[in-house]
């Protein structure tokens, strides 16, 4: 999963609609300061893992429980095998069961 980086203002673009390779862990989070723009200029832009993001979620912020954690990590894993292997992975899994959670926890993440 690819986040767009908050105000970025560099000559690539603003990240939105980019991909990038996800590169190794980033246990001292270097790259996710970037995504921040706090990032050193010494330390490149790189992606991080989903995992890794939706771990620090589950650190940052209190109402991002581990069922939430669970949830993400799965949609990620449906969403993964659509791309990678062409499967149907929505198709039994329509919308209307995961889209809510989605927009209940971006709320989440976003209010604290």
């Amino acid at each position: 999963m690819v986040f767009p980086r908050i105000g970025d203002s560099s000559p690539r673009g603003s990240g939105i609609g980019e991909s990038h390779i996800v590169g190794e862990p980033d246990p001292e989070h270097r790259f996710l300061l970037h995504a921040l723009n706090r990032g050193s200029e010494r330390t490149p832009r790189r992606s991080i893992g989903t995992g890794q993001v939706f771990s620090l979620c589950r650190t940052l912020f209190d109402d991002f429980s581990e069922t939430d954690l669970k949830a993400a990590l799965a949609l990620v894993n449906r969403r993964n095998d659509e791309l990678h292997s062409g499967a149907a992975a929505f198709d039994e899994y329509p919308p209307k069961y995961w889209l809510t959670l989605v927009l209940d926890r971006m709320r989440v993440v976003s209010e604290e």
